[in-house]
């Protein structure tokens, strides 16, 4: 009967405590959340994805662009290459 009583007490205390752990979780994200998050996400993940897509594309274009063409061999005024 001592043992069945331990076991419901500490039974009892570990679903005590993972409620507390759950209302501080739930109040940490609360407090860590701005209201306009979720629509100011989204034109900022539209915006990022266009930037990256048309960067893979402008760097496709000077690789292809840089391949055509022929160092030169005329020394540029300010010593840097042409």
């Amino acid at each position: 009967m001592l043992f069945r009583e331990r076991s419901e007490e500490r039974l009892w205390l570990v679903r005590q405590r993972q409620g507390e752990l759950i209302h501080e979780a739930e109040e940490y994200r609360l407090s860590r959340a701005h209201p306009d998050d979720p629509a100011e996400n989204l034109s900022i993940r539209l915006f990022n994805t266009i930037r990256v897509g048309l960067g893979q594309v402008f760097a496709v274009v000077r690789r292809r662009l840089s391949a055509h063409e022929e160092p030169c061999d005329d020394a540029c005024p300010d010593g840097a290459p042409c």
